[in-house]
């Protein structure tokens, strides 16, 4: 077995629900609605956790603690404009409600916004379902990578 067979085994073995997906093409974002971000590709999944498309979501496969991370950029087309991306987690199917809001960007002129968000040790019940959502203020073009477009969740640990 080769040393990243050999690594990926054993990543796999001590924790496989992690998952990193991204978002392939452009997609003009909705304005001033908090929207599920629809990431559209699975880069790994060992557990089968991760629903992609509209209302792209990942489901909580054990209780425990779990760390998200997420980045995005856009392409802004005046002064003013903004975006910010959070993580909302559905407990137990009581609706989505915003754990952690990310950094949000503000244009001085028309040039690329970024924004991410990182969220470490949010507390979950198997089953439990989180989404990644971003909120803009103007129809904004994402730029389409997935160096850009990208989100990681991973489980820290037992509560």
């Amino acid at each position: 077995m080769t040393e990243s067979g050999l690594i990926e085994a054993y990543v796999l073995t001590h924790d496989p629900y992690r998952c990193g997906v991204h978002r392939a093409g452009a997609l003009t974002l909705t304005s001033s609605v908090n929207t599920a971000w629809p990431y559209d590709t699975v880069d790994y999944d060992p557990n089968g956790n991760f629903t992609t498309g509209v209302g792209a979501h990942y489901t909580a496969p054990q209780n425990g603690y779990y760390n998200f991370a997420a980045s995005t950029l856009v392409t802004g087309t005046a002064a003013g404009q903004f975006i910010g991306l959070a993580v909302a987690q559905n407990k137990q199917g009581a609706g989505y409600a915003t754990v952690y809001q990310g950094q949000y960007s503000l244009a001085q002129a028309a040039n690329n916004l970024g924004a991410s968000v990182a969220a470490f040790g949010i507390q979950a019940t198997a089953g439990d379902l989180f989404q990644f959502y971003y909120l803009v203020s103007a129809a904004l073009v994402t730029i389409a990578s997935f160096e850009y477009n990208w989100a990681q969740i991973e489980w820290a640990g037992p509560s």
